[in-house]
């Protein structure tokens, strides 16, 4: 998704020059089909010398961007090798990374070095990536074009699926992970008993029929009875509400909730679940492996995780500004909760906070498109019958 708003600029200036994009991960593959204007996606093949190659041989690409913190020595050392412009977007380094330690300096120096433009999201990984040996002249803030992406996709901060006809205040738990849920689900049996009323939809990490009954058993265990959204076990793909219109599945779905709570076990809800939600919980806050906050941020979620935020670059802003919120036990987060689910005017401010920062923080796309182009990078529109190089 950062790479989404660079491809459609990119085809918009070039409508004659072929995109591909590449992926490393099979995680990847749901989400190709929101891609947008690509000719072609593949998986990046091994990073040998020989299958750098042949790629290369095929695709003749006339310029690389890498995105994130994707830095592949094998295809790099190809592109320069063939003097194919090469470039890092929306490029994310921490104080903390290993690519710093001494080991691995030289290499990570040596593969910096062959880049026209090193675009760091922030400041902080902009000074990252001059201590790792980025040479000065080519490192530029340019930001992060998924936060362009996750505004355009959420539309207005008062999109009508906040006003969804919910009874009570919803908390959304996404991409939550077994250590998630173990905080998350003790916090939630303290507030039915003590706290206010409030509905629960989680989403975990992970849909299969394994996940989903030890998530089962871990609802079971905290006293929190629930349903599936599909409306059985594991069974049919029943669904209330009608398909184009996310709130009523969401209305509709947690009326049927016994408990108010949901279990979600298909895939393609979470941002719309998002919008409804008085609080998101985002997972892997406890295991140092964040998942996005800025798709709920985006929609005027308030945002709570664990205390691990690890390469999210933009958790750290959020919480600065009092959109997002660190909980270390079930005790922490069952107060913080009580608050967000009872008082919806202050939960709404701590929204509204963390959609600000991300507004603040808009227009990366012009930026990096704005830098590749001064970097020489940017590819010359095709003219007549000529092969891209």
């Amino acid at each position: 998704m950062q790479a989404r708003p660079l491809l459609l600029e990119l085809r918009r200036r070039l409508p004659e020059r072929p995109l591909v994009y590449t992926y490393g991960s099979p995680s990847a593959e749901p989400f190709l089909d929101r891609l947008g204007p690509v000719d072609l996606a593949l998986p990046l093949p091994l990073d040998g010398r020989a299958e750098m190659r042949s790629l290369f041989d095929a695709l003749r690409p006339a310029a690389l961007a890498l995105v994130d913190a994707e830095l592949w020595p094998g295809l790099l050392l190809e592109a320069e090798r063939r003097d194919v412009p090469a470039a890092l977007v929306a490029g994310r380094l921490g104080p903390g990374s290993r690519r710093l330690a001494a080991a691995a300096r030289p290499l990570h120096r040596a593969l910096l070095r062959t880049l026209r433009l090193v675009g760091a999201v922030d400041e902080r990984s902009a000074d990252a990536f001059r201590e790792a040996g980025a040479a000065r002249a080519c490192v530029a803030v340019t930001g992060d074009p998924r936060v362009d992406e996750v505004l355009a996709d959420a539309g207005p901060p008062d999109a009508p699926l906040r006003r969804a006809g919910l009874d009570l205040p919803l908390l959304v738990a996404g991409s939550t992970w077994a250590e998630d849920e173990a905080v998350l689900l003790d916090a939630c049996a303290r507030l039915r008993r003590d706290g206010p009323a409030f509905a629960l939809v989680l989403a975990p990490h992970g849909t299969d029929e394994p996940r989903l009954r030890d998530v089962e058993r871990r609802l079971d265990g905290a006293g929190l009875r629930h349903r599936r959204w599909s409306g059985g076990d594991g069974g049919s793909a029943r669904r209330t509400g009608r398909p184009d219109d996310p709130a009523s599945l969401v209305r509709d779905s947690l009326a049927e909730a016994p408990g108010r709570v949901l279990l979600v076990d298909r895939v393609g809800v979470l941002r719309a679940l998002y919008s409804s939600a008085a609080a998101a919980w985002v997972g892997g806050g406890f295991r140092g492996a964040l998942h996005n906050v800025m798709e709920p941020a985006a929609r005027g979620a308030a945002v709570v995780t664990g205390p691990r935020t690890g390469r999210a670059w933009i958790a750290e802003p959020l919480e600065r500004a009092g959109g997002l919120f660190r909980v270390r036990s079930a005790g922490e987060a069952a107060g913080l909760l009580e608050r967000l689910l009872g008082d919806g005017e202050w939960a709404a401010r701590a929204g509204a906070r963390g959609r600000a920062v991300l507004e603040e923080r808009a227009g990366a796309t012009t930026a990096t498109i704005a830098a590749l182009a001064t970097a020489g990078w940017l590819p010359q529109p095709a003219t007549g019958a000529a092969p891209a190089r």
